[in-house]
């Protein structure tokens, strides 16, 4: 299937479906037979290049990515799937699943509200993605209020820690915050009032 494969790019490199089907075979592959992943890569490559307004191709390159962990380049391709394509329920999705792995939560929830804009509501797909956005919406929050409790702890020191913060200084001499009084003004105002 390969060789086959192989002799239909050779007689037209420009046909995107020789090179479609080339990169699906090597993607079957992938696990089986050695250097099947960077094969398949570069299929999807040339073939997205012969056809660059079809995001289908773009989507089946970043689930590869998606696959091998490289969440960053998956989610890239993801997003100008969705460029070509603003539509395509898939790609936005796809993107989502990107984000989530790479802790961009807000994005994620973009896109996943996104997909709940172009998917039928009365679908098993919508209740799955409505599902999934509640859980990035709880990450959220859990996140906000981490940061509220950590901001507002390090606004205001606790007496621990101004100790702390004092220590390896004499504690008898001023520091630039401490209020000086002079003697001879405590000496005056503690008089007794002469008679």
């Amino acid at each position: 299937a390969v060789r086959e494969a192989r002799s239909a790019t050779a007689l037209d490199p420009t046909d995107a479906q020789n090179w479609a089907v080339l990169s699906q075979i090597y993607q079957n592959m992938i696990g089986v037979a050695d250097q099947a992943q960077e094969f398949t890569v570069q299929s999807y490559v040339t073939t997205i290049e012969n056809d660059p307004t079809n995001p289908a191709l773009r989507i089946s390159l970043g689930g590869i990515f998606l696959n091998q962990e490289q969440f960053a380049q998956a989610a890239t391709l993801f997003q100008q799937a969705a460029e070509i394509k603003p539509d395509y329920a898939n790609a936005h999705y796809n993107l989502a699943v990107a984000l989530m792995k790479l802790n961009q939560f807000a994005q994620a929830r973009a896109s996943y509200q996104q997909v709940l804009a172009l998917v039928d509501p009365a679908s098993e797909d919508f209740t799955l993605i409505t599902k999934e956005l509640e859980s990035v919406e709880k990450i959220i929050a859990e996140q906000t209020a981490a940061a509220s409790a950590s901001a507002s702890q390090a606004k205001t020191p606790s007496i621990t820690d101004q100790t702390v913060s004092r220590a390896g200084q004499d504690p008898l001499q001023p520091t630039e915050n401490d209020v000086q009084f002079s003697p001879e003004a405590n000496l005056e105002s503690s008089a007794a009032p002469a008679l």
